[in-house]
């Protein structure tokens, strides 16, 4: 049975229970952060969950399609229990969504909040992991890698051996699909999450960083204080990649924009141009909505030369 660990509605008050959520999320590795571990998530990385464990750099605003998501899991769900699919296979049903965060049996750190159950005729209740998404590509075979790890680390939490993905895609196609238990996926989720606890928030290693830590590297370091630090010696051959790198980025740019503009002049205000192997060029309309950016500083790498000796 899974142990609860936080009950929302203990609190008088969302904001309350918001940050109490945050808090106790913080002692273990939730779902929806499994895919860092495994390697199959799209977004985040491991030094960004190192530093969101620890408190590192600050908490990353919430965008507001992050905000638009958690709003859609009613209508969402609504969707589900009125499919006529989900109607012949499980009856009518009733739904609740009280997202508690509990903790699994025999491992304290794999933690999940699932958004919301199904109340069906079964015994147990059907887990159902809801997604407003706008990935056509991602979601064409079913759901993604790094969702079925979410939903088998909330299966693994929950004692459960299925779980229902359901999906809104660009907010007019509605599809759902059912994932079994994979003990063994459950278990190598559970290893990855143990190992991330070992080997760098226990001690407190941060992971190597990637592309991917920009952000939060920004919002980590924002002032220059003290001297210099000194680099060690395979930071030259960095160095010496990264110069390579920007001179190749300036010459790829410049050619990749002569190119373009060669099938710009060919085209015209012709609607599309084909190739001879079918291949066709055409122009879509990119609309940018006017928006103030807010007001905001970080420190920029930038790279000086040694002085020379006169």
């Amino acid at each position: 049975m899974p142990k609860l660990i936080y009950d929302p509605a203990t609190e008088p008050d969302k904001a309350t229970a918001d940050a109490e959520w945050k808090r106790l999320r913080r002692t273990g590795v939730g779902a929806s952060e499994a895919g860092v571990l495994t390697g199959t998530a799209k977004f985040g990385s491991k030094y960004q969950l190192y530093c969101n464990k620890l408190g590192i750099g600050g908490e990353s605003e919430q965008t507001e399609r992050m905000a638009m998501g958690k709003r859609m899991e009613r209508t969402i769900m609504e969707c589900l229990v009125e499919d006529m699919a989900f109607v012949a296979e499980f009856g009518t049903c009733t739904w609740s969504s009280v997202q508690r965060l509990y903790a699994a049996d025999g491992h304290p750190l794999v933690l999940a909040t699932p958004d919301a159950e199904v109340l069906s005729t079964d015994a147990l209740p059907l887990l159902v992991e809801c997604k407003n998404t706008r990935w056509d590509d991602a979601w064409e075979n079913g759901p993604p890698a790094h969702v079925i790890d979410q939903v088998q680390q909330q299966m693994l939490v929950m004692a459960v051996d299925r779980c229902i993905v359901a999906w809104l895609l660009h907010g007019d196609t509605f599809k759902w699909a059912m994932v079994n238990a994979d003990p063994q996926r459950q278990l190598l989720i559970a290893r990855a999450i143990d190992d991330f606890w070992t080997h760098h928030i226990v001690p407190q290693v941060p992971p190597a960083v990637t592309d991917k830590d920009t952000d939060i590297l920004r919002r980590q370091f924002t002032k220059a204080e003290g001297d210099p630090v000194p680099l060690p010696g395979e930071f030259i051959a960095l160095d010496a990649l990264r110069v390579d790198l920007m001179a190749q980025q300036d010459t790829i740019k410049k050619s990749l924009d002569a190119v373009n503009n060669q099938f710009r002049a060919a085209i015209g205000n012709a609607p599309a141009g084909m190739l001879p192997n079918g291949v066709t060029y055409s122009f879509g309309t990119v609309v940018k909505k006017e928006y103030v950016v807010k007001a905001s500083s970080y420190k920029e790498l930038r790279r000086k030369d040694p002085k020379e000796d006169k």
